[in-house]
């Protein structure tokens, strides 16, 4: 599982880049028994309207943006 500290990844152009990632590669493969979880939760934003008004103030005053 990678990390939800979003500070160990750079950021390149307001996104973050890909935590596994590889351009021009041949016969690559992730093999081996598990799960492969980019933690992707932490990476998608809620967008204001699509939150109720209780669970956005609720995430603001933790410190969520």
């Amino acid at each position: 599982m990678f990390s939800p500290d979003h500070s160990l990844y750079s950021i390149m152009g307001g996104r973050g880049k890909p935590q596994l990632y590889g351009e021009k590669l041949e016969n690559v493969g992730i093999t081996g028994g598990g799960i492969f979880d980019g933690a992707g939760d932490t990476w998608r934003p809620l967008k204001k309207n699509k939150a109720a008004p209780t669970l956005w103030n609720d995430l603001v005053k933790s410190g969520g943006v």
